[in-house]
């Protein structure tokens, strides 16, 4: 008589803990890289000072699963990282178009002359496309 015993034992909170542990690596280290690079090229413009400063956000959980995030103490970031004037590189709010439109806004306009304002840095997309790749390396690694 031959028998056979089959057991099979469920792992499946361990398993969710240990892809949640992973998670966790993996954006704090893309979050820790992004910030790296995005500090280094602040770091280029003349006289950068907080700019240059960047600050990881601890991870948070979100809906879809773990994030975490870096950012500059500089309040005059964005115009930095963006750009202004003619190297803008996001879209106007109406009202700024509006107001670009108008008598005292042409102006303006035309006291500015050809200069092209501040050239975009663009650290944070840097940043962000740095902290991506290092994010899915830790990922490749496993467990």
């Amino acid at each position: 008589m031959i028998r056979t015993r089959v057991d099979i034992t469920t792992n499946f909170g361990a398993i969710t803990d240990a892809v949640d542990a992973l998670a966790r690596r993996a954006v704090m280290a893309g979050a820790q890289e992004g910030a790296r690079v995005s500090s280094q090229i602040a770091a280029t413009r003349r006289k950068s000072g907080l700019m240059a400063q960047h600050e990881v956000l601890p991870v948070r959980g979100s809906p879809d699963g773990w994030e975490a995030s870096f950012r500059s103490r500089a309040p005059h970031r964005i115009f930095q990282d963006l750009g202004t004037l003619r190297g803008r590189a996001t879209k106007l709010k109406a009202s700024t178009v509006a107001r670009r439109a108008s008598p005292s806004g042409q102006a303006r306009t035309a006291k500015v002359g050809d200069s092209p304002g501040i050239e975009p840095l663009r650290f944070y997309a840097a940043g962000r496309r740095a902290g991506r790749k290092a994010m899915l390396e830790v990922i490749s690694r496993g467990l």
